[in-house]
């Protein structure tokens, strides 16, 4: 005979993961309709013991992975039949908690061409604007950004990251070897070329 609990709560959305999608979600469905009710179910432990999100990347090279699903890909051909680590994370934030925090748009040409097969609405320029309206970018004095393609008051909050002594080094080495410096590429959609903070 099955038992029920009088002591249970009820919502009106449930959103199962609190990764990055889950949380949006979660989000633009509690701010779009002020009497609804949303619980965000997350497998992970909290993560408000870690302020600086920069520090997340550490677990890509951490041994415990408690923190992790712990999945590993078949045996893969083109890698000498190696079994690779695929790191998903257990953690509000999900995969993005662990990535340094490196917000990465995608490439201009992949929204172009996803356009061109018949896609209207899916251009560089025409997800440029949802991409700004995302967030509020924080210039950094030393960081030559382009001011065109960053938002000013989003809900997403990001700045550059301060390089570390040597970064510089690095970037000038590069530099002097013929590659090309483009210190904001990845907010304009550009995926070849030196960035700035590459090295953090």
């Amino acid at each position: 005979m099955a038992s029920t609990n009088d002591n249970v709560a009820t919502y009106d959305y449930i959103i199962i993961g609190g990764g990055t999608s889950g949380a949006v979600v979660a989000r633009r469905l509690a701010e779009g309709n002020t009497n609804a009710t949303v619980c965000l179910l997350e497998a992970g432990p909290s993560d408000k013991e870690i302020v600086d999100g920069r520090m997340y990347c550490h677990l890509l090279f951490d041994q415990d992975k408690s923190n992790d699903w712990n999945y590993d890909t078949v045996p893969q051909k083109g890698c000498n039949n190696r079994i690779m680590s695929a790191l998903r994370a257990r953690y509000l934030g999900g995969c993005s908690a662990i990535n340094g925090t490196l917000i990465i748009r995608g490439a201009k040409a992949d929204y172009d061409r996803i356009a061109t097969l018949g896609n209207p609405g899916w251009s560089w320029e025409d997800i440029l604007p949802y991409f700004k309206a995302s967030e509020t970018f924080h210039p950094a004095e030393w960081h030559q950004s382009d001011l065109t393609v960053h938002g000013t008051s989003g809900p997403l909050h990001n700045a550059p990251h301060d390089p570390v002594p040597i970064s510089e080094k690095v970037l000038d080495s590069f530099i002097d070897s013929g590659f090309e410096y483009k210190p904001d590429m990845f907010a304009q959609g550009e995926y070849e070329g030196l960035l700035p903070s590459f090295l953090v």
